[in-house]
């Protein structure tokens, strides 16, 4: 009988600690959604103001080529943002289902 209640201790304190390395991995990774939803919107903002700066100089002087590679590199770090936010989302998710399980 004591084994038992030995063995059910054993288990829970190993619950326990695996429940508080997810928490902390969970708080961890929504930190870096956090930071990467706010890289995401700065690229998007930059990009838009890249876009605007593309067209006026088009417009302007023709220097267009520049800027438009410029814009287009931003929006294509804004995409890869996104796509990190995304995977970053399912991680915690997977996470707090997880944790809910248990």
């Amino acid at each position: 009988m004591e084994d038992s209640f030995e063995l059910l201790e054993d288990r829970v304190r190993k619950a326990a600690k695996r429940l508080k390395e997810l928490q902390a991995e969970a708080d961890g990774l929504r930190g870096e959604l956090q930071k990467a939803r706010a890289r995401a919107e700065a690229a998007e903002k930059a990009a838009g103001e890249a876009r605007e700066a593309a067209a006026t100089a088009e417009a302007r002087a023709g220097r267009g080529a520049e800027e438009a590679r410029r814009s287009e590199a931003l929006e294509a770090e804004a995409k890869q943002l996104r796509a990190e936010r995304e995977e970053i989302r399912r991680r915690i998710e997977r996470l707090v289902e997880l944790l809910g399980s248990l």
